[in-house]
């Protein structure tokens, strides 16, 4: 599942204060989850990013639909 790949990707990138928001009871939503964390520098988020994007290519073989920032 696509939300379980992220949340791994990012727990092995040492990403901080991982949430995840179950949007599939909001009428509308665009998406089923909304996951946030954080890092502690750019150093670190250009990291949790190259992590998340290639960890979830190779264990679901998904790409992002869109990246911004």
């Amino acid at each position: 599942m696509l939300k379980n790949a992220i949340i791994t990707s990012l727990q092995e990138a040492k990403a901080e204060d991982i949430i995840c928001i179950d949007l599939r009871g909001i009428d509308g939503a665009i998406s089923d989850f909304f996951i946030i964390c954080h890092g502690n520098s750019n150093t670190h988020v250009e990291g949790i990013y190259k992590s998340v994007d290639k960890n979830v290519m190779q264990l679901i073989g998904e790409r992002p639909w869109h990246e911004e920032g």
